[in-house]
């Protein structure tokens, strides 16, 4: 018996959802990749299009989330998050990522704080562009035409990254290679550009040198006709940013750059490489307090820092870590230059905290303006209870403006903003003690041996020393294992600040018996004409 039109209706209905349900149970088991929204076109109006509304960047977006990879994927997409780490360092975000694989998968995937997947290395990355306040110029900044150029660029890559996965053979590979040569030294030429799209960088140019291989040996298999492909090749290849993205992309697969430790001497019996170094560019910092002489207890600390600095062909900074007035001296400055040459140990560059009070209060000032920190006056004895029981300050909750007029009220030096300090906004649950809303900032109204009376407060180290490893370009900070909980302090205030990420490093102190090492009592000695 033949079936009228509705039953034929009611069957292909049914299909359908039974279709649909199937990729949907696929998609959660990690299958396949999320589906894909379809963009709703919407309709501008010419008020619109003259003035667009400034785009609110959170800070707070790229707080946390997880990049994830399939590393029995292909070669070509294994190393697919590279575009996403270009963009983050880029951007200087510093991508702070929790790496973990899921071998069901072929593109690399991200989970955003707010829960929502992202699939696919061009979309983490432009995710990664838009929630950052310096992202705006990697998607073609503000004009509409420059915008579409790249969205057609970043179209021509995946297309050809899509076929690159196919491409095993050398002939087929090569072929690739000179088609992508081709287009890429047409729209150079005929544009007269720096880059794909205009004379600075974007993400366009990320994706394009991807499909390439992200290496400067790609130029062996382009045709020296096209020079400004080669031209172009050898630019990315220097940048300094695109090298990180790629010891991070690497490292992800549990690969490292060829060649890239065969410069260096072998490794001391018992030290261990540093994470993502590249030879030439890693940066260790020394930043005692001189509040005192230094004593054996240093030794190992700087010995350590010198060592790693001068193995990987890159730069120590001997930082004078001078936050508290009220106990510090321009004598044991000098003294802690000259026992580092009795140690064998010359600093390319010797710096104070104190030539960056004045960005470090700037600072300040964001975390208030951002929501993420407050002025109390809480008394310690109670702070400290609160702290321990977790309980938030009755001033966590005040407006901007307030704390904005308490901060400066405090920073004037006057009398009325004494008992008021600056707190961090993190997490009074947290299991980690040091999360819970630290002092930042207190008045100090000591003359600073090399500031004068230019300032009335100061910076706690847990805000300086993170704010000042990154203005300085530390690559590396070495910490003892005491700092341990305080790193994720020391992580949430560069996220927090949009500063460039600092790779942490623990080394565990070492412990004398029998032995002096209190400051202040080996002052008594000096003092007391004991020792020199």
């Amino acid at each position: 018996m033949q079936q009228g039109p509705n039953a034929d209706k009611a069957a292909k209905k049914a299909a359908k959802k039974a279709a649909a349900k199937a990729k949907k149970e696929a998609y959660k088991k990690g299958d396949v990749a999320p589906p894909a929204e379809a963009p709703v076109a919407q309709k501008k109006s010419k008020v619109d299009k003259k003035k667009k509304a400034p785009v609110q960047h959170s800070q707070q977006a790229l707080k946390s989330f997880e990049l994830m990879f399939n590393p029995n994927a292909p070669l070509a997409t294994r190393f697919s998050p590279v575009i996403a780490l270009s963009t983050a360092v880029l951007c200087n975000t510093a991508p702070d990522l929790t790496l973990t694989s899921n071998h069901k998968r072929q593109e690399c995937f991200m989970g955003t704080p707010s829960g929502v997947v992202l699939s696919g290395d061009i979309a983490i990355a432009r995710y990664i562009a838009r929630t950052s306040s310096s992202g705006t110029d990697l998607l073609g900044g503000d004009d509409e035409e420059s915008q579409g150029l790249v969205d057609m660029w970043l179209n021509y890559s995946s297309e050809m990254r899509a076929s690159s996965v196919e491409a095993t053979q050398e002939e087929l590979r090569k072929s690739r290679i000179d088609a992508i040569s081709k287009t890429l030294d047409e729209a150079l030429s005929n544009q007269n550009s720096t880059y794909v799209v205009h004379d600075y960088l974007t993400i366009a140019d990320v994706a394009i040198f991807a499909v390439l291989g992200f290496s400067s040996s790609v130029i062996d298999d382009i045709n020296v006709k096209y020079s400004s492909a080669i031209r172009w090749v050898k630019q990315m290849s220097s940048s300094s940013a695109l090298l990180e993205a790629q010891q991070l992309a690497l490292s992800i697969g549990r690969h490292t750059i060829p060649d890239a430790n065969s410069i260096l001497e072998p490794l001391e019996e018992g030290m261990n490489a540093l994470e993502g170094a590249l030879p030439g560019r890693v940066v260790t910092r020394f930043p005692p307090e001189p509040s005192g002489y230094l004593h054996i207890g240093h030794a190992k600390a700087v010995l350590l820092n010198d060592y790693y600095a001068r193995r990987y062909k890159g730069k120590l900074i001997l930082r004078l870590d001078d936050t508290n007035p009220s106990k510090e001296k321009e004598e044991f400055q000098q003294a802690i230059i000259d026992d580092l040459k009795t140690l064998g140990v010359y600093p390319d560059k010797v710096t104070h905290t104190s030539d960056y009070f004045g960005a470090i209060e700037e600072y300040a000032r964001q975390l208030i303006k951002d929501g993420l920190a407050f002025m109390d006056d809480t008394p310690q004895e109670k702070m400290q209870a609160e702290r321990l029981a977790r309980e938030n300050s009755v001033h966590r909750n005040q407006s901007v403006q307030e704390s904005l007029c308490l901060f400066d009220l405090m920073c004037s030096g006057k009398p009325e903003g004494a008992n008021w300090c600056l707190r961090a906004k993190i997490d009074m649950q947290s299991v980690n003690g040091t999360l819970r809303d630290p002092v930042l900032y207190r008045q100090n109204l000591t003359p600073h041996h090399n500031t004068g009376i230019t300032f009335k407060a100061y910076a706690t180290y847990d805000l300086a020393c993170p704010i000042v490893d990154s203005l300085e370009g530390v690559t590396h900070a070495l910490r003892t294992t005491e700092y341990n909980d305080r790193d994720e302090q020391y992580a949430w205030l560069q996220r927090a600040l949009g500063l460039r990420r600092v790779r942490i490093h623990a080394f565990a102190r070492l412990n004398f018996i029998n032995t002096e090492l209190s400051k202040r009592k080996l002052a008594w000695f000096v003092d007391n004409n004991v020792v020199r």
